[in-house]
């Protein structure tokens, strides 16, 4: 009996363990927003790249405790070392439908990602789970700290590839 109670308890505590770490697909899903230079020219004497990486929702708001709405400008380069890059920017608006706002600070941040239990993990800014937006695999990144203003706490944005012309050195020398 008492051998029967104990395989009872390492099943249940086996099957919770599962449930709530990550697995392979788990780490690939995340994997697939790795930052990435792509070339997009045939001319080997002049070469052309764009460059692809994590960003927000362009017109993502979020009220601030003085009543204007913040609109964090976030780009985030993961690299494969399981290292990140983020850039992020702040701009005020008076009303959500303002078309003119302030521009705030901007900051470097870099840290650690992981994908310890179903989340992708980013250290010292919060976390993303999986999201499904306009067709496309995207995250739901939800912050777990006020990186500057208040307000951004617990927020979720909508967050997926974006392509530029630039990559991580430049978009630090746009935030100066």
């Amino acid at each position: 009996m008492k051998a029967l109670s104990l395989f009872l308890s390492l099943a249940v505590l086996m099957s919770w363990s599962s449930q709530s770490s990550a697995d392979e697909n788990d780490l690939a899903y995340f994997k697939q927003f790795i930052y990435a230079k792509e070339s997009i020219g045939n001319d080997p004497d002049f070469p052309q790249y764009q460059y692809r990486f994590i960003v927000t929702k362009w017109n993502d708001m979020v009220q601030m405790p003085d009543g204007r709405y913040l609109n964090p400008s976030v780009s985030i380069f993961l690299y494969d070392n399981g290292t990140f890059l983020m850039t992020y920017k702040e701009n005020y608006f008076e009303t959500p439908t303002s078309t003119q706002f302030s521009l705030g600070p901007c900051r470097k941040i870099e840290g650690k990602w992981s994908v310890p239990e179903k989340q992708l993990v980013l250290e010292g800014v919060g976390r993303a789970d999986r999201a499904f937006v306009d067709g496309k695999n995207a995250l739901d990144l939800i912050y777990d700290v006020n990186l500057n203003s208040q307000g951004l706490k617990d927020h979720h944005v909508e967050s997926s590839y974006g392509y530029a012309n630039y990559g991580p050195e430049e978009a630090i020398m746009m935030c100066h």
